[in-house]
């Protein structure tokens, strides 16, 4: 797309990711902002969340689920 190559930075992310920006206002310019100068990447912590094993949800732990 023009849009991607006519952009100064990008981000490619599935539908069920999200980015959390713990500087500033919590915006995405915070973030880029932030970087030094010289900087032309930013790599992101990306935390997997899996099943632990469990066929079902476990009681009691729907309250993080919603």
């Amino acid at each position: 797309l023009p849009e991607y190559h006519a952009a100064e930075w990008a981000m490619a992310l599935d539908c069920d990711e999200f980015l959390v920006v713990h500087i500033g206002e919590g915006k995405v310019t915070d973030l880029v902002d932030a970087l030094p100068p010289e900087a032309n990447a930013c790599t992101l912590h990306w935390k997997a969340f899996g099943s632990s094993f469990h066929a079902t949800m476990p009681e009691g732990h729907w309250s993080i689920c919603l």
